[in-house]
């Protein structure tokens, strides 16, 4: 995920690459739908939903759902005049505000996000949209489109960690023997190059493994 220090202009500053997955994304928030962004944690999931660029007349909104699950919508429902909160109410609360909605914390609650992925398909939600940021499938038995955000290979890790060190006036000697320690993992690599203690908590495989409903 993104540097909780980091707010939105350094992500954007210090962000590079991911071109393909950027230009996918930004067809999303161009034409709605929804979307699901899947990727291990710290492999820059938050960090490239920062990265989109502004559409004349399209809201984008970011919702974190931590331990309230979809019940962290329930303001969108109470605004289109409702108290229901079920998946079905809330994917037409969706539809009928029109924006583009990016949730985000979705293995807290991946039945219940699965739930409002699966209304929100069946109801049709474009023109809005709903894009749901996870480190796994949510468990729906018609998946929407995915947008799997892989670990980089080595050289595009070598290339990150040389723009990275760019960036804050770093000299790194071998960035592709730090490019390989980090695993391609974007969080993983900056921590490496900070200096920051990596330890089981950040293993990023551990915490997927956690993840998984």
């Amino acid at each position: 995920g993104r540097d909780p220090r980091m707010g939105a202009s350094e992500a954007g500053r210090y962000f590079f690459g991911r071109s393909v997955e950027r230009a996918r994304l930004q067809a999303w928030v161009r034409d709605g739908g929804v979307r699901v962004l899947v990727g291990l944690p710290g492999v820059g999931k938050t960090e490239l939903t920062y990265q989109l660029e502004p559409v004349a007349g399209v809201a984008v909104l970011r919702v974190g759902l931590g331990s309230a699950g979809i019940e962290a919508l329930a303001p969108l429902a109470r605004a289109a005049g409702t108290a229901s909160t079920t998946p079905l109410v809330l994917a037409a609360a969706l539809r009928a505000h029109g924006g583009r909605f990016i949730l985000e914390g979705a293995e807290a609650a991946p039945a219940e996000v699965a739930a409002l992925l699966e209304a929100a398909h069946d109801l049709g939600l474009a023109p809005a949209g709903l894009l749901v940021v996870a480190r796994v499938v949510p468990p729906m038995t018609t998946p929407p489109p995915l947008l799997r955000l892989a670990a980089l290979d080595e050289l595009e890790a070598t290339a990150l960690v040389e723009h990275l060190a760019a960036r804050i006036g770093m000299t790194v000697t071998e960035p592709a023997v730090l490019a390989r320690r980090g695993g391609g993992v974007p969080g993983r690599l900056r921590a490496l190059l900070l200096g920051t203690p990596v330890g089981p908590d950040d293993d990023p495989v551990a915490r997927l493994i956690e993840a998984v409903p």
